[in-house]
């Protein structure tokens, strides 16, 4: 029977037919790809698609056998026939219980979208695989009517779809926007007025391109060109959760922006980031670049579970290297087969297995500080050099005797010191421990006597527990850290004075404490301690001789830790204590050696001490490690940690190529198979997340989805002689960069006339050129830029400049620990550390920037490839009231007052030009003419106002200025810098 629904399709496609009269065969033609498998995913796919689990009726209509076969006789799809396809006849139908998709999915085919399909049956159903997952094809380049607009082959491919769709390009740009456009692109910055006026003056044929080589060649396009890589990459200077410590990932950072700016061959910038510490000639910077794997978030809490950290860190990893080279959304097929895409489970966690064999413990238990293992230490060149001293004299002193004559004049020295004040003799410390609390907490323990309290027998055992010396305690003024909640130690040291005195001991416990000295209790306290660095000075009665100091520490939750060390008094082992006490005529052999080699020992120890305390100012940045035993890897159940099922092995999903032959089957193979000739996803990614930079949207708009859920390639010739070109260069970046620049098609006026904005909206034919919003930090360093604050440096930890008090505080939980935690209050730097490019503001996951994320910045806890872009009010409120941009306003009017002629209309054309590369209109200068007399008027009449408004920011004022014409004037700048046409590339 055909329905109403049915008769209206043919009527339809018919029409369609029909109008093939006065339209070309090939505009007429559906594509499956193109046009019905969209259709399909989108409407189809969950219940008929790749996940078996979901799947209804055994029907898939992503494969071509199963669309196609003959199912009780009736195939869901027949080439040439829509009356005996299935799937019109479900489409179309009238019956509720019968239409597809059912009523309850929520989900409709309008009437154009069914005609479509049938029209594709019609024409005989030509089945194509998904064109992302073919490897690009060579195509000649297009015909077109203007060749004479064309610059290099990307204008051809762009005018071609142009006169297509009967439009033509839009007028090239003016040098002054043409160089502000580059500039921004290629470094994030503006041209100077000098710069400009070159390029102005420049009439030689090759003008602009000594322009883009110049900007190619600075410094700034690789801290500029790192900028969506490091969101890509998810870098931030925190872990993430809870606290969100800080950790020490900024030299990984400078590693991206030195590799951009040398123009690494892209595959080997991707194979050294997911492999570098498995080439064969590793090196400190190959396993450096491996820091890129390592940029996710670190759980740090102690009730986590460290095995399922493992898994979400290795998770993590391959969505990240899904979505920055694959330009897939692989993470769908954690908990089942993908519902739109040809992965299965198994494959993810194949896939997942090459990256879960990094040697990581899941947690950061231990540091607290921003590293875990496995680690590397990088020191900046200055730190190098120091260590190269310092561990010269080091090694100097470990290879020279103890009685060295060198030491004589300073062992000497050593001796009489001890002559005038007489060090303490100590023994080690012995533990007896862990006892456990009857109940969980720590007064059972404070209360129970487990020995004969005060009493010590050290050849008396407590059950399996026997008196343990602690010889790695470490030295007098360290925090002794336990282990085990609710548990007691007993902890006790001898120690020996040349008299009877009264000496004050650092005395720090984190939990309940008791002190015995000799046997009399000096302390009892049961309620947990301060801080144990935070050690507390407590008086203690010493005899002469022999001293028995014993500690009970009694816990709660968490661990405890506790200090007991004698301040102001140096501490001695008590055989070198006795040696020194001996009058000299009176001294052993034995003992002369002692002195000898203990001061020798000290000497080594200044020194060693020397060397720590430089490397622990050194960064520690995460990288990986292989295991040495490979961690196998398994399916597990929706995704679950604790639910392993089938064991997978190392493999690449079938619907793409296989590891290349020689690739070995880890870590680097993968590195290798993502950059290999075969590969159709990684250049193609690549390419259309660089175009995205310089259009706002890639030639893919789905920036991170190249699947069936995603968009059809507004250019697709283009996109793939890109890829190609790109593998073809040897993965030049900077080639791209320049071949994008250089065509006609960028360098195109962003104006458009009507006709352009009703037929191609969005700019996705490219009619025009680009105009949108500059990133967040683009705004912040241009106006510190224009303003002369600017501080360009290469690389280095990062800064904190200027934010709001208070907000980082506001997501702190535990303001007890904060001793352990290094970002739970944010103390903002100063100098010049104030004025260094955005790049290198210190990223708080749980608190980014606030002037970054009132423009829209991502938070970076994921990895993020197309940036959103909003327009609120809190915008413009930041660019006027900010202390950043109300400083560089300040010393932007000084420039107008000093660097311009004399008059009004010099200054302002001048302050013009800087913010905006272009000058001032005749109407537009009147504007800033009646804004300058009507600030003037007011500061002349409010002069305590004016001098409120130079003393924001933290900079010394420039110049010798009258402050009510400098306010005046920085309301000007004020006004320039919140200009639409300042904040916006065009």
């Amino acid at each position: 029977m055909i329905t109403n629904t049915l008769k209206l399709t043919l009527l339809l496609v018919l029409a369609f037919v029909d109008s093939g009269v006065t339209a070309s065969a090939e505009e007429n033609q559906v594509s499956f790809s193109r046009d019905v498998r969209p259709l399909l995913s989108d409407r189809c796919f969950r219940c008929h698609g790749p996940d078996q689990v979901a799947r209804q009726a055994d029907l898939r209509l992503d494969r071509e056998e199963s669309a196609f076969s003959d199912r009780d006789g009736v195939p869901a799809i027949v080439a040439g026939k829509i009356g005996a396809s299935l799937l019109v006849t479900r489409i179309t139908s009238d019956d509720a219980d019968e239409i597809m998709p059912p009523p309850d999915s929520g989900m409709t085919l309008s009437s154009e979208e069914i005609a479509l399909i049938s029209r594709w049956i019609e024409q005989g159903a030509k089945w194509e695989k998904h064109w992302a997952y073919i490897a690009p094809q060579t195509s000649r380049l297009p015909e077109v009517r203007d060749s004479e607009w064309e610059q290099n082959p990307i204008d051809r491919f762009v005018l071609a779809r142009l006169e297509k769709a009967g439009l033509g390009p839009a007028p090239a740009a003016d040098r002054r926007t043409l160089i502000r456009r580059v500039s921004h692109d290629l470094t994030g910055l503006p041209p100077t007025p000098a710069e400009i006026i070159e390029f102005v003056a420049d009439e030689s044929s090759q003008a602009y391109e000594r322009v883009v080589d110049r900007l190619l060649d600075s410094t700034r396009f690789g801290e500029h060109m790192s900028l969506p890589w490091l969101e890509a990459s998810r870098y931030a200077d925190t872990s993430g959760y809870q606290e969100d410590y800080g950790r020490f990932m900024y030299p990984w950072r400078t590693w991206v922006i030195n590799a951009l700016n040398n123009n690494m061959p892209f595959d080997q910038f991707v194979i050294e980031q997911m492999a570098g510490d498995l080439l064969p000639d590793a090196t400190h910077e190959t396993i450096l670049a491996t820091a890129f794997n390592r940029n996710h978030r670190i759980n740090q809490e102690l009730g986590a579970i460290p095995e399922e950290y493992l898994v979400e860190y290795a998770i993590d990893r391959l969505e990240t290297m899904g979505t920055v080279f694959l330009g897939t959304t692989i993470g769908c097929a954690r908990c089942h087969d993908h519902k739109y895409d040809p992965f299965t489970q198994k494959e993810f966690y194949e896939l997942y297995a090459f990256l879960n064999n990094n040697d990581d413990e899941g947690l950061d238990q231990t540091s607290r500080f921003g590293f875990c293992k496995p680690f590397i230490e990088h020191p900046t060149p200055e730190q190098q050099a120091e260590l190269d001293v310092l561990q010269h004299s080091l090694d100097s002193l470990k290879g020279a005797k103890s009685n060295s004559d060198q030491e004589s004049v300073a062992y000497q020295n050593w001796l009489d010191q001890w002559n005038k004040q007489p060090p303490l003799g100590v023994s080690p410390w012995f533990s007896l421990g862990p006892f456990e609390h009857e109940q969980a907490t720590r007064v059972t323990g404070f209360d129970h006597a487990y020995i004969d309290e005060p009493m010590v027998d050290q050849s008396i055992k407590s059950g399996e527990l026997a008196w343990r010396k602690q010889v790695k305690w470490g030295q007098d003024g360290q925090a002794i850290v336990l282990g085990g909640e609710f548990t007691t130690y007993y902890a006790f040291r001898e120690l020996y004075s040349a008299k009877s005195e009264e000496i004050t001991v650092g005395l720090g416990a984190s939990d309940a404490i008791k002190v015995w000295i000799n046997g009399e209790l000096l302390l009892s306290r049961r309620e947990e301690g301060s801080d144990t660095p935070k050690a507390e000075p407590m008086k203690v009665r010493l005899r002469e001789g022999r001293n028995e100091v014993l500690l009970k520490l009694s816990n709660g939750g968490f661990f405890q830790s506790f200090i007991f060390a004698p301040r102001q008094r140096k501490t001695v082992p008590i055989d070198v204590f006795h040696a020194i006490r001996a009058p000299l005529e009176q001294r052993t052999v034995d003992q002369q050696e002692q002195l000898h080699a203990h001061f020798h020992a000290l000497q080594i120890a200044k020194a060693q001490k020397a060397v720590d305390s430089l490397k622990g100012k050194f960064a520690k940045v995460m990288v990986m490690e292989e295991r040495k035993e490979v961690r196998p890897a398994h399916v597990l159940m929706r995704g679950e940690y604790n639910q392993p099922q089938q064991q997978v092995e190392r493999q690449v999903p079938s619907v793409l190529p296989p590891l290349p032959k020689d690739a070995p089957q880890n870590r680097l193979g993968l590195a290798r198979w993502l950059v290999a000739a075969g590969n159709p996803l990684t250049a193609r990614v690549t390419v259309n997340r660089i175009w995205q930079q310089y259009f706002g949207t890639g030639l893919v708009k789905t920036a991170g989805d190249f699947g069936a859920q995603g968009e059809w390639p507004s250019h697709p010739e283009l996109l793939d002689w890109l890829a190609l070109e790109f593998v073809r260069s040897g993965w030049d970046i900077k080639q791209l960069h320049r071949r994008i620049v250089t065509s006609a098609t960028y360098r195109q006026s962003s104006q458009a006339t009507e006709e352009a904005h009703q037929r191609d909206p969005r700019n996705r034919l490219l009619s025009r050129g680009p105009r949108f919003r500059l990133r967040p930090q683009e705004i912040r360093d241009q106006a510190l830029f224009v303003s002369g604050l600017l501080v360009e440096r290469v690389g280095g930890p990062s800064v904190k400049p200027y934010q709001p008090a208070g907000l980082w505080e506001d997501v702190s939980n535990l303001l007890l620990l904060q001793g352990w935690f290094n970002t739970n209050k944010f103390v903002q730097d100063h100098h010049d550390q104030l004025y260094r490019r955005s790049l290198y503001t210190f990223w708080k996951r749980a608190v980014p920037p606030p002037n970054m994320t009132v423009f829209d910045a991502d938070s970076r806890e994921v990895c993020s490839v197309r940036n959103q872009i909003s327009n609120t009010p809190l915008q413009a409120l930041n660019l006027l009231n900010d202390v950043t941009y109300v400083e560089a306003a300040r010393h932007l009017a000084h420039r107008m007052l000093t660097e311009s002629g004399a008059t009004a209309d010099d200054r302002l054309r001048f302050g013009m030009e800087l913010v905006t590369s272009r000058l001032p209109t005749a109407d537009e200068l009147n504007i800033l003419h009646r804004s300058l007399d009507q600030q003037w008027e007011l500061y002349r009449q409010n002069p305590m106002q004016a001098a409120a408004l130079l003393s924001h920011g933290e900079s010394e004022n420039p110049g010798d200025h009258d402050p009510v014409e400098q306010a005046a004037y920085t309301q000007i700048a004020l006004l320039l810098l919140n200009l639409d046409e300042t904040i916006t590339k065009q």
